[in-house]
């Protein structure tokens, strides 16, 4: 188990990494309590799903957690700006960031001179 204030871990951009990196999450300990750790695996899932198809980059998964909220972020080599989709019905996929939008308190794309980080909060109901 992993007891972190910051952690992170990095990652190929392969899609068996996907998998590894909910792993990674999972093992995440001292969440604030109205903080639901599925929530943030399957935000985390979302991320870094983007990040094999469409940054096709190695990628670094970031997690700081403190006493009111949680931040992850998923780092990776490819500038190019996260963009949502409508979510289409019949879409095959598309939702990922619509699920993150739902799940966070907060999210978004922070360009840097190596590519780019996606972050997503979660905080405590208490902090809110």
């Amino acid at each position: 188990m992993i007891e972190p204030a910051v952690c992170e871990r990095s990652f190929d951009g392969v899609a068996a990494s996907i998998h590894d990196a909910r792993r990674f999450m999972s093992e995440i300990r001292g969440l604030p309590r109205s903080v639901k750790l599925y929530d943030v695996v399957l935000v985390v899932s979302e991320l870094t799903t983007n990040a094999v198809i469409h940054a096709q980059t190695p990628f670094v998964v970031k997690v700081d957690v403190a006493a009111d909220r949680v931040r992850v972020e998923v780092s990776d080599g490819n500038r190019q700006r996260t963009k949502g989709s409508d979510g289409a019905l019949l879409a095959v996929g598309g939702r990922g960031l619509l699920i993150v939008d739902r799940l966070a308190s907060a999210w978004g794309v922070v360009p840097t001179s190596a590519g780019k980080i996606v972050f997503a909060e979660f905080r405590s109901r208490a902090a809110e």
